[in-house]
């Protein structure tokens, strides 16, 4: 049961992925495949022989899932094409930082503005605001690196290393975060 619900979930991530492309090689393997043995067997029976109707109507079966599986074929690379003219863009939120903290990006493509915000008795904190733009799908549980720095600088001999922040793709085209400090380690927290 278990490998069957994995065997599912590869092939419903393979489809996201690959689209149009996906289900059109799903075709050709499957059903142009079953309409060929269908057509096979029904010429090789012998007992009772297959009459001319049913052998006109098996033959028109497969040569119509060999035209339907082409003009899929066809259409998948004509979405494939056009897909690649498109950017997809993730965007979201960092809630909870402090206004000495300050976010950072690691990786290109990623774009950030932060906005200060009172939260009530003069209290004041910050959210930032990422999109990440790229020329190829995201997928899921796919990893973003952000910067942070939890304190505001100083000059010293050596540079302030930032520390890393991980994003993960959850799907979704807008995701929030939570800024949640435990002890000296930070991480993220996924806001439903």
């Amino acid at each position: 049961m278990n490998t069957t619900a994995n065997w599912l979930e590869v092939l419903t991530n393979a489809s996201f992925l690959y689209g149009p492309f996906f289900f059109a090689i799903l075709f050709i393997l499957v059903v142009t495949r079953m309409a060929h043995s269908y057509y096979k067997s029904i010429n090789e029976r012998t007992t009772p022989p297959a009459s001319p109707e049913e052998k006109k109507t098996y033959r028109m079966f497969f040569i119509a899932s060999i035209s339907v599986g082409i003009v899929l074929v066809f259409t998948a690379v004509g979405w494939w094409i056009y897909a690649q003219f498109q950017t997809h863009t993730l965007e979201g939120t960092i809630s909870g930082l402090e206004t000495s903290q300050a976010i950072i990006t690691i990786e290109d493509d990623v774009y950030l503005r932060t906005n200060e915000r009172d939260v009530g008795s003069g209290v004041k904190m910050q959210d930032c605001h990422f999109a990440i733009v790229r020329g190829s799908p995201f997928v899921t549980g796919q990893q973003f690196r952000f910067g942070l720095f939890p304190d505001l600088g100083s000059i010293g001999p050596q540079k302030p290393e930032p520390i890393e922040l991980l994003v993960r793709y959850s799907g979704r085209a807008r995701e929030n975060f939570f800024l949640k400090k435990s002890g000296n380690t930070f991480s993220l927290i996924p806001l439903e």
